[in-house]
């Protein structure tokens, strides 16, 4: 009972230390084409120090009038975009193909993905989180197997609005270096 209070406290902090939000100035793109100054309550990871696409894929926070913090969905915004650190990050609202979900709730209509390059023909990346493997039923305590992480899956965004999920680098046609 003891190794297992441990054991919560342990991962607990290992969570809370894992993740952070940093304030970063930037903005957001209405659906009707306006553009809004926000500043963005970006989740980082800790121990990567880069921001964490995972969580963007769903929703950002931002910090509205009077310093209140608001949600952001791929619903509310076409896009959004910040610098971190000497990063431009862009994330994109597009239709939710995949029907991904984010922690076992109902897959949204759309998502977030993140721009890699290009402008009018876009080169989109998505992350699909594997997660944790469980416990280990071979140890006396419980322990976390590790974690696989996240696969990365690219599409091409076409002008037309439709897209393409990429299987390999010959369809990489407008984007010869996609892959790398």
């Amino acid at each position: 009972m003891v190794n297992r209070r441990i054991f919560l406290v342990l991962l607990s902090l290992g969570i809370a230390l894992g993740t952070f939000a940093a304030k970063k100035k930037g903005a957001y793109i209405t659906p009707a084409g306006d553009t809004v100054e926000a500043t963005f309550r970006v989740p980082v990871n800790l121990f990567a120090k880069t921001p964490n696409y995972e969580q963007l894929q769903w929703k950002v926070s931002i910090l509205g009038p009077e310093g209140r913090k608001e949600v952001l969905g791929p619903e509310q915004a076409s896009e959004f975009f910040f610098s971190f650190r000497s990063l431009q990050v862009r994330m994109v609202s597009v239709p939710n193909i995949l029907n991904a979900s984010n922690a076992g709730a109902p897959p949204g209509k759309r998502l977030f993905m993140q721009l890699v390059k290009g402008e009018n023909i876009r080169l989109l990346r998505f992350y699909q989180y594997g997660g944790y493997a469980g416990t280990d039923p071979s140890t006396p305590d419980p322990v976390l197997k590790e974690a696989p992480g996240a696969t990365e899956i690219y599409f091409v965004l076409q002008p037309d609005g439709s897209f393409y999920q990429l299987r390999d680098e010959e369809l990489c046609d407008p984007f010869p270096d996609c892959f790398h």
